[in-house]
Order: C-alpha cells, then structure tokens, then sequence
C-alpha cells in the first residue's frame, strides 16, 4: 500500500496558521489551540455548489490542514482557523481527504470573522 500522509511537505504555497477547536473537558467545552506549520489556503472548485451539506455562496475561502499534524484533535465546524496576518476564518463545515487507506488533510469550508 502507497502511503498518501505526508502529501503536505510537496505543496505549494503553503503558510503556518493555528486551529482552535473547542473540546470537551469534564464535561466543560474549553478551547484548545494546534499550531499547525504548514497549511494551503484554497477556493472552491469551479463547479462546486454545496460542500458537505453546506450551500456555497462564493465567499468562502478553504482551507487544506494535514491531517499528520493536527495529532488527536479532529477539525470540525465552529472551529477558528487563524493565519499569520491574525485573520480570523470560522469552520463552515470541515471534511477528512483520504486516499487509499491514508487520511490526508482536512478540507475546511470558511468565512472570515469580521469584527
């Protein structure tokens, strides 16, 4: 079997951002912050309406995080991706890429959280 895992380390273009997910602690929801060292920011296929049960609007921007370096924490919507400028992009709906038998990244739909 091919491994797909590390298909991160020959993108292009790529910038460090962090993941804030919100994560359950005794039963309290605490946010819980991954430094993430390579990311790929990305539009929506041409042809794309919908992404993973949300209808698409055009704004969006996506996001590609590996799924190596996010270790245990899963991304998942309402979460905040944050890039190196300090802009803020809230988790639409968030998809694991894989192929074969390997996870390769997450595919986030996001808008930016304008203050």
């Amino acid at each position: 079997m091919i491994d797909y895992s590390d298909e991160y380390k020959y993108w292009d273009q790529t910038e460090p951002v962090t993941v804030t997910t919100l994560i359950n602690v005794a039963g309290v929801r605490t946010p819980s912050t991954t430094s993430v060292s390579v990311a790929k920011r990305s539009s929506r296929e041409q042809k794309e309406q919908n992404f993973n049960g949300i209808s698409l609007e055009g704004n969006e921007t996506f996001w590609l995080i590996p799924y190596d370096l996010m270790g245990s924490t899963v991304v998942r919507q309402d979460d905040v991706i944050k890039d190196a400028n300090l802009t803020e992009y809230k988790v639409l709906a968030a998809k694991l890429v894989t192929k074969g038998v390997s996870r390769i990244h997450y595919r986030c739909a996001t808008v930016e959280v304008r203050s």
